[in-house]
């Protein structure tokens, strides 16, 4: 496994789930998604390391978010509506990646009333790790 497997893998989801999906920092989606008025997601990998020998293996940091228009504190329905429909998208995407990568510490957090266009949703961040014997 490789940083470019992970992004190819993302990619790939997103276009099964019939999502635009955006990589970067916070600072960066924030400004990517100012526009947006749907589902979408978003994903970030800052940081990762490496084990010793032997095996030696390599982990990455993932964060994947799936996101709407908040309506926090302005409408309950309507701001549990996006929770429940994202919910649903990330799910659908995470019961795929755990089948393809060998993934650990899965924390799934909901998210609120964030960035600069108000967005809502779930955000799950997880560690994936992988032999790097097998790319010598």
């Amino acid at each position: 496994m490789r940083f470019s497997d992970i992004l190819t893998f993302m990619d790939e989801q997103a276009v099964k789930l019939g999502l635009p999906i955006y990589f970067g920092d916070n600072s960066t989606i924030n400004v990517l998604v100012n526009g947006i008025s749907g589902m979408f997601l978003t994903f970030d990998v800052p940081d990762g390391g490496m084990s010793k020998l032997p095996p030696a293996t390599r982990k990455y940091n993932v964060v994947l978010q799936c996101l709407d228009k908040s309506y926090y504190m302005e409408n309950n329905l309507a701001e549990l509506d996006t929770l429940v429909r994202t919910d649903l998208a990330l799910n659908k995407l995470m019961s795929t990646f755990v089948c393809h990568f060998d993934v650990d510490g899965l924390i799934f957090r909901k998210v609120q009333n964030i960035y600069d266009s108000k967005k809502s949703g779930w955000q799950v961040t997880f560690s994936v790790t992988d032999d790097l014997l097998n790319y010598g």
